[in-house]
């Protein structure tokens, strides 16, 4: 019985890790497609203020580099690549059962 309670124990841990993997994916999926979004405006703004664009003083040249600061805030990737690996320790806070192998070997 002892095993079969940390087999369901392990698999409601996975299930809630796969989760926030879950979570994580569409979240940064559609930061991306903001960020993509944004970058084609700022490019079509680009390509239709070419003159005012070059000059470095100018309103629109002010505007695009504050826009492109919002483009590099948006960038899933600005932190690095996405992780497989959760980071757990607030999860154990919630369940100090959270070992499988804890578990399974406690009573021995």
């Amino acid at each position: 019985m002892k095993l079969e309670q940390a087999r369901k124990l392990e698999e409601e841990r996975l299930k809630r890790l796969d989760a926030k993997r879950y979570e994580k994916l569409i979240a940064d999926s559609e930061a991306y497609s903001q960020m993509k979004k944004i970058q084609n405006y700022v490019e079509y703004v680009k390509n239709q203020a070419q003159d005012q664009a070059a000059d470095p003083d100018s309103e629109i040249s002010k505007w695009m580099e504050w826009a492109q600061s919002k483009i590099n805030d948006l960038n899933p990737l600005k932190n690095g690549f996405p992780k497989f690996t959760i980071d757990e320790h607030h999860e154990t806070k919630n369940n100090p059962s959270v070992s499988f192998l804890d578990d399974l070997f406690r009573g021995y």
